[in-house]
Order: C-alpha cells, then structure tokens, then sequence
C-alpha cells in the first residue's frame, strides 16, 4: 500500500504502475481503471489520474477519451531503436568489462548465471526478467564508465519490457548465450565479448519482432 505524502504521492503511484507495465503484470493492451487502480493502491482517484498523465509522456499509456486508458503496443519501429542503441551501448559495455573487469565482479556474473538457470528450470519468467537486467546491469558496471552504465539504466526500463515478453520463448538460448559472454569477459577477449553480446541481442531482437509480427497476423484474422 503506498503512503499518504501529498507531494510525492502521483509520483510514487507513477513508479508502482511503471513498473507494473515493464515486467508485463499490464501487458500491453490492459485497460486501467482509476478506480480500480486506486483501490488497489490505497490511494484517491487524484494521484491516479495524475500518473496516468505521466505514464502518457512516458510512452507506456496511450489515454483514449470517454475510453481510459490503456498500455500501449510496441510498434516495430520502436522496437527496432530500442534495439539499435541497446547493441551499440552494451557491446561496448562487454568490451570495457573484458578490460577492466574484478575477479569479484566475474564471480557475481557468474552467480546471476546460475540464479537465471534455477529461475528458468522453475519457469519463474518474472525472475528471468528481473535477473537478466541485474546481468546486464552487472556488465554495464564492471565496464567502469559511469557515463555508460548511467545511459544503459535509463534504457533497461525498455529493454526489460521487450525481454519479458520473450523470456520464455528465449529460455535455455538467452543463458547459454550470457555465458558466453561472460567467459569472454573473463578471458580479457574484448572482441570477443563485444561479439558475443551482439549475438546475443541481436537474437533476442529476433524474438522480439517474431512476436510482434506473429500477433500482427492473428489480429487480422479477426
């Protein structure tokens, strides 16, 4: 239940619903309704309101009048420019971090790797997605550029929406390809692991757009 503090109160129920949206518990096309939202939280109609309007200048809410509102559906292109940036930054990310990588460092890499595996042996795809961003985040720190790793949390939001959507069709592939990664990484490859990271995101890119295109035709057979 999220507190009573008036002037923080829209943007707190803005980061509950965010983050409702980019692990798929909204998945794209569910209707939110501010009562029932409210309710839920524990809150009033008004900060409900509020975030919806700032889940809209967010791109995660499209607000239809005499409708409501409702998670919008990925297009292909934004799709395609979340992808585009994602590859550049993170194989450069995999580069760094085969450089300037810990021992310590590998060592939590490796242990997000085996969390990823129990997750996925259980078919817990809301873990799978939470520790595929922490194994991302993880490489993006041990690059050690702070600009870097500041601009790859901003995108992760984005990134995270489009794996959950394929955690489970990536399942076994998405963590034998993390440890490719990571053995590059500790092998001070730095092209290796720059390759192995585009491998890896450019067939999860693959997934995404299958997806995409598979829910496109079904919804012209209606």
């Amino acid at each position: 239940m999220i507190g009573s503090d008036s002037a923080v109160l829209s943007q707190r129920v803005f980061i509950e619903l965010e983050a409702k949206i980019v692990d798929r518990s909204y998945p794209p096309g569910s209707h939110l309704v501010e009562d029932v939202v409210a309710a839920e939280l524990g809150v009033s109609r008004t900060p409900v309101r509020e975030a919806f309007r700032l889940l809209q200048r967010a791109g995660w809410l499209d607000l239809r009048p005499h409708a409501g509102a409702y998670v919008r559906y990925p297009t292909v292109d934004q799709v395609r420019d979340v992808f585009e940036l994602r590859q550049t930054l993170e194989q450069r990310a995999a580069e760094l971090a085969a450089r300037r990588a810990k021992a310590s460092e590998h060592r939590e890499l490796g242990k997000l790797i085996e969390r990823g595996r129990r997750s996925l042996a259980r078919g817990d795809l809301k873990a799978i997605g939470t520790i595929n961003t922490e194994f991302h985040a993880k490489i993006a720190e041990s690059a050690h550029n702070e600009m870097l790793r500041a601009i790859l949390s901003d995108l992760a939001k984005h990134v995270r929406w489009h794996f959950s959507a394929v955690a489970g069709i990536r399942g076994e592939a998405s963590w034998t390809e993390h440890e490719a990664i990571l053995a590059a990484v500790q092998e001070r490859d730095r092209e290796g692991a720059a390759k192995a990271m585009e491998v890896h995101i450019a067939h999860t890119h693959q997934s995404v757009e299958a997806m995409l295109s598979a829910l496109g035709r079904r919804s012209k057979k209606r």
